[in-house]
């Protein structure tokens, strides 16, 4: 029997990574030049941390880096400098902080090594962006928790309200670029899973107080919307509670005291709110989703879709709510479905799997 490739996740930014902060920390690296507060302090931080990456490397079989917002040479055909104002650019970066020039040049360094490498991207934008392309190109796999249902859409940028593409899905090189691109969910860590079932317990069919639970802010439109959904709802009769973020202690109580917990897109379609609601004991309200999503909760079997639109809404609650033995049933489908596949425990059970395949083809 094989034994479990060795992970190791390359973070630059410590605790504000929140990519590969599902990784256990023995196999996480921080590069920590980044968190010196002055040029000469890095620089002089610098030397060390090579050498530690370098013995981290040696015994690592599958590398995995996270996304990055910046970029160090690669930006839009019409945004790039000219001439000697770009090289000044490049060195000013560099001389401000040598980090930069190792996290860009790392992907290409380990291909060179011939030791495999997967990007992570667990952000909320459906796209990678200019400054992950070239380490997807060095990558087996890229995995991204917003990926669209067309996989080439990953490769836009928007830049000045225009969307650009990075790579065009006729080329048959692109093509098989998008053909790396894996979802991932945000998931849910295993200590927060254990927590939330200790606090919402075991409540009878007969103690659910509330038909419908929502605890939100108004952060873009959609959630904006509901609200109109959530009075029409409260008006017809049902017990419906709407209120702010509460402390984490009530939230899961209240979700464990309701039949459905209406969970809208925020800032990105997946979020931990979709896998907290079945283990606190309820059912989950999803908007239709609108990318590609992995082992999914699934539309009347664990959670509950409905279209963008407040005649849809109310509807699906009203035939939610019709049938109480069948949202008992979705919810322990639903819990067991998130413990399965979606606690950080599973998720890096899952890439180790995988990266088995990605291993043995570098082999």
């Amino acid at each position: 029997m094989r034994k479990p490739v060795r992970l190791l996740g390359i973070s630059w930014e410590g605790g504000q990574d929140g990519n590969l902060n599902f990784l256990p920390p023995d196999e996480r690296f921080l590069f920590g030049v980044r968190l010196e507060k002055n040029a000469w302090q890095r620089w002089t931080r610098f030397p060390g941390e090579v050498r530690r990456l370098r013995k981290a490397l040696a015994t690592a079989e599958l590398v995995l880096l996270p996304s990055r917002s910046w970029a160090l040479w690669r930006r839009p055909f019409y945004q790039r400098p000219r001439g000697w104002f770009r090289w000044a650019r490049v060195a000013g970066v560099i001389l401000r902080d040598p980090s930069r020039l190792t996290e860009a040049m790392l992907p290409w360094t380990l291909a060179r090594r011939g030791i495999p490498t997967v990007l992570v991207d667990r952000g909320d934008q459906p796209s990678m962006g200019y400054p992950n392309f070239f380490a997807h190109q060095k990558a087996r796999r890229t995995y991204l928790r917003e990926l669209p249902v067309d996989h080439h859409r990953a490769f836009g940028a928007n830049y000045n309200g225009e969307e650009v593409p990075i790579a065009w899905p006729w080329k048959r090189k692109e093509r098989l670029e998008a053909a790396k691109l894996e979802p991932i969910s945000i998931g849910i860590p295993d200590e927060t899973a254990e927590r939330i079932q200790e606090l919402a317990g075991s409540p009878e069919p007969g103690e659910k107080k509330w038909d419908l639970f929502y605890a939100g802010q108004s952060i873009n439109w959609e959630r904006g919307r509901v609200q109109e959904d959530l009075r029409s709802l409260g008006e017809a009769g049902f017990r419906v509670r709407h209120c702010a973020p509460l402390p984490f202690e009530e939230y899961v109580r209240t979700m464990a005291h309701s039949w459905l917990v209406l969970s809208p897109p925020g800032n990105g379609y997946d979020c931990y709110r979709h896998y907290e609601v079945p283990l606190a004991g309820s059912v989950p309200l999803m908007a239709v989703p609108t990318i590609f999503r992995y082992r999914p909760l699934r539309h009347g079997r664990e959670a509950w879709n409905y279209q963008p639109d407040a005649a849809d809404l109310v509807a699906v609650v009203r035939r939610a709510l019709r049938d109480k033995e069948r949202l008992i049933r979705m919810s322990r489908a639903g819990c067991h479905r998130v413990l399965r596949y979606h606690r950080w425990s599973r998720l890096v059970e899952h890439i180790r799997q995988e990266a088995a395949g990605l291993v043995s083809a570098a082999d």
